[in-house]
């Protein structure tokens, strides 16, 4: 209680934390050039080996929604950064207009969904059939295996 007033403001520096170590991690990468889509599917690997703090970042991400909750402008602009973040590396890979018409701003919030919805998915199945990414697997986690498939190739 002497450095954290409440619960709630001890697991919002626990997600702080946690975003350093995400950034430390991509930043880790050994292939001398990877695509940011590249980095994205290395901390996707990366979490499969820490699904408590993967735990603790889903639930107070859906906490965050209510009223006056402490994480709520951490994750605001967390995911403005992911957002703008995946737009850049589809921008880079694909170009301006993707196949179907959708721009790299249109499909971004789309993955970033995809992942978190895939995320939580494994967060339910991690002693059943889908505790790894398997490839080739329709059903892949802990969330972007399977996003990198549904990206339209150049």
């Amino acid at each position: 209680m002497h450095y954290f007033p409440t619960k709630n403001d001890l697991l919002t520096a626990v997600l702080e934390l946690r975003g350093q170590w995400d950034v430390a991690q991509v930043l880790r990468t050994g292939d001398s050039a990877p695509t940011r889509l590249d980095l994205l599917a290395g901390l996707v690997e990366y979490n499969t080996d820490r699904p408590a703090i993967v735990q603790v970042f889903t639930v107070l991400a859906a906490d965050s929604v209510t009223e006056n909750h402490p994480a709520k402008p951490y994750l605001q602009e967390r995911y403005g950064h992911v957002r703008d973040g995946v737009a850049a590396s589809l921008r880079q890979e694909f170009g301006e207009q993707l196949p179907g018409g959708l721009s790299p701003e249109h499909l971004a919030p789309l993955v970033v969904a995809a992942m978190d919805g895939l995320q939580l998915r494994w967060l339910l199945n991690r002693e059943g059939r889908h505790a790894r990414p398997v490839p080739g697997d329709a059903d892949p986690a802990p969330g972007c295996s399977g996003a990198q498939e549904t990206i339209p190739e150049r």
